[in-house]
């Protein structure tokens, strides 16, 4: 879900801190075992921005948040640094985004991708940000969808199929919606050769597998 969200994620980010984004980081972070956080941005103003995607409530978030935090300094020396949890899931979050400690003071920004309203994301008017629109506060998920098969009606094949790959992997977080877009591609498979057929259900089977394994 990563790979797939990470240019979504990286335009969300660029309007909620009004930074744009010059380039990603490594995120490869230094430790006894090697730790990778989702991803880690520098904007134009050598400021540092780390995002965590959740698609399930984690108990100690805000532990983990701040051991990346420390990982990160160590390795960039610097403390300019605003850290990102986006929460994907369907259920309600419940993680925390503080620390409150005798000594320790710590907290990082706590977002949940349904509190987002759609309309707000879907200004490109792009297939990446459709996609996301998916996960926020979708008000009218039949229009959404036509949208996204208006689109994807404008790649060639192998682009097609890919994006349908990508796009049944996120979905994989809102299975109702999901079986809506499955059915909408069973509905078009007739515009597409057979070969992208026979694709689009080995990319479904592969999909089911990954979602079940997260």
């Amino acid at each position: 879900v990563r790979d797939v969200l990470k240019e979504q994620i990286l335009k969300l980010i660029e309007k909620l801190t009004g930074k744009k984004i010059i380039r990603s980081l490594d995120i490869s972070l230094p430790s006894i075992k090697e730790r990778k956080v989702d991803i880690l941005l520098e904007a134009e103003d050598k400021s540092l921005i780390h995002i965590e995607l959740q698609s399930t409530n984690h108990k100690f978030m805000h532990y983990r948040m701040l051991e990346y935090r420390l990982e990160i300094t160590r390795k960039f020396k610097t403390s300019n640094i605003t850290q990102f949890v986006i929460y994907l899931g369907e259920k309600k979050c419940t993680m925390k985004f503080e620390i409150s400690e005798k000594d320790l003071n710590y907290r990082y920004n706590l977002i949940d991708i349904k509190n987002i309203p759609c309309q707000d994301i879907l200004k490109d008017d792009d297939i990446d940000s459709i996609v996301l629109g998916f996960l926020c506060n979708l008000k009218n998920q039949e229009k959404l969808l036509e949208k996204l098969k208006n689109k994807l009606s404008t790649l060639d094949d192998l682009k097609r199929a890919d994006w349908i790959r990508g796009i049944l992997l996120i979905l994989g977080l809102r299975p109702k919606l999901k079986k809506e877009f499955q059915k909408l591609i069973d509905r078009e498979e007739i515009k597409m050769p057979i070969t992208i057929r026979i694709r689009r259900d080995l990319i479904r089977f592969q999909t089911d597998i990954s979602i079940e394994n997260q």
